[in-house]
This record gives structure tokens, C-alpha cells and sequence, in this order.
């Protein structure tokens, strides 16, 4: 059985000093939660990139919690038209210039882009969190 995180919830928040706030709950088997929180001044930013930003920080609050440090950022977001439907894609990199890492993820639109944006960045990241990190799936990560 495959370790990961899994998707509780992404919420939108009232805006807050002119500034549009999302929040994505992330859960592990352990019933630990992982908040994520984005914010943009930006008002032409897709909401889309918002929820991916929200769930990288959850994912490395997460990390940041198991002793680790996970330097990476979103670089690109997109809606593509795909042969099987429409889909999110996610590209994430390294964010301090050390090592060259670099992860793609896709989540099929099922009616709610920013939900798809969440699950492309978590498809992104799970492989190699499992491998990274070397969790014993039974205390800190979801089952699939």
C-alpha cells in the first residue's frame, strides 16, 4: 500500500486586508492534520495556483513536522484539454537554487478546478515524500 497525504478540504476565507486567503487541510493515517494557507494581492491570479500554493505548504508544514525541510515551489499552473477530459497540471520546483529537483502532477477536472489543483500538486509530491522521508506508512501517512 502506497504512502501519502490525503485531501481533507480546501476552504476559501472571507478576504482579509483586500487579499483573497485559501486554506487546505491535508490528513496522514496518524489523524495528524496539515494546514496550508495562500494568500494573493494579485486579482488576476487563477484560483487554481492559490490552492496548489496553500497545498505545497502543507505538505512542507507536514515535512516540517517529521524534522525535515522541503525547499520547492510552485512554478506553473494550468487547465489543459486532454483526450480524456480537461485536467490540472502542476509543475513544481526547487525553490533555493540547490539541488535541481523538479515534479509534475494532473488531476482530472471532475467540476471543481481548485480541487483538482490541490489533488495534482499532492499526485506531484507523494512518490517522492514516501521515498524521501522513508515514513513507516502505519503512523504518519494515509493509506491510498
Amino acid at each position: 500500500m502506497r504512502r501519502r497525504l490525503r485531501l481533507v478540504d480546501v476552504a476559501w476565507r472571507p478576504v482579509e486586508e483586500g487579499a483573497p486567503r485559501v486554506e487546505v487541510l491535508l490528513r496522514n493515517a496518524g489523524g495528524s492534520n496539515h494546514l496550508g494557507v495562500a494568500r494573493t494581492t494579485l486579482v488576476q491570479e487563477p484560483p487554481e495556483h492559490l490552492v496548489a500554493e496553500a497545498t505545497l505548504r502543507a505538505v512542507q508544514n507536514y515535512v516540517a513536522e517529521m524534522g525535515g525541510e522541503l525547499h520547492l515551489a510552485i512554478k506553473a499552473v494550468q487547465i489543459v484539454d486532454h483526450a480524456t477530459g480537461r485536467l490540472v497540471t502542476v509543475a513544481i520546483g526547487s525553490d533555493d537554487g540547490t539541488a535541481p529537483l523538479a515534479f509534475a502532477g494532473a488531476a482530472p477536472i471532475s467540476g471543481k478546478p481548485h480541487i483538482a489543483a490541490a489533488k495534482a500538486v499532492l499526485q506531484s509530491l507523494n512518490r517522492y515524500l514516501e521515498q524521501f522521508l522513508g515514513w513507516p506508512w502505519d503512523i504518519r501517512t494515509a493509506p491510498a
